[in-house]
């Protein structure tokens, strides 16, 4: 598992795709974890998901937390590792 505070994902995702293609210990973990994406819903998974990774996203939003900008978390999952993930609940709270 590997997780990261990454602070705009968007702009490090060919330095990540880099990575999965050249260094082990990216091909071979199960989870990339990434806290800070800045992403949002006019961004599509297809842009932050290389091939062999399912992606589970949730983007800060002005509706749920008074905020616009920044937050967010990513996660990706490697379908060598797991193909039958499920979201259980989803929840997002002001307070946290």
């Amino acid at each position: 598992m590997s997780l990261s505070n990454v602070r705009s994902f968007r702009k490090k995702t060919s330095e990540f795709l880099c990575n999965l293609q050249t260094k082990r210990d990216y091909k071979d973990c199960s989870i990339f974890c990434f806290t800070e994406t800045w992403l949002d819903a006019t961004i599509p998974d297809s842009t932050v998901q290389p091939p062999g990774l399912t992606t589970y996203r949730s983007d800060r939003s002005r509706d749920e937390t008074g905020k616009a900008r920044g937050g967010g978390v990513c996660i990706l999952v490697n379908d060598r590792w797991a193909t039958d993930v499920k979201i259980l609940s989803k929840t997002c709270s002001v307070d946290i």
